[in-house]
């Protein structure tokens, strides 16, 4: 999105509370979970794959940053 990552948003579209996992790009040296304007963060650990629980009908928001 803007040339040291990209944006992704996780959408949970039943209703239940579950994980989410996903592969993470080789490229990327740090993920965040952000609010939706994108301006507060918590970093995540990850390995190979990224683990994020999701609310029911929540929309996460993560940042892959290289």
């Amino acid at each position: 999105e803007d040339l040291n990552g990209i944006v992704v948003r996780v959408t949970e579209t039943l209703g239940k509370d579950g994980v989410a996992v996903m592969k993470v790009p080789s490229w990327a040296k740090k993920v965040f979970k952000t609010d939706m304007p994108e301006r507060k963060s918590e970093e995540l650990s990850f390995g190979e794959t990224l683990e994020l629980d999701v609310r029911g009908f929540e929309i996460a928001t993560l940042r892959f940053c290289k």
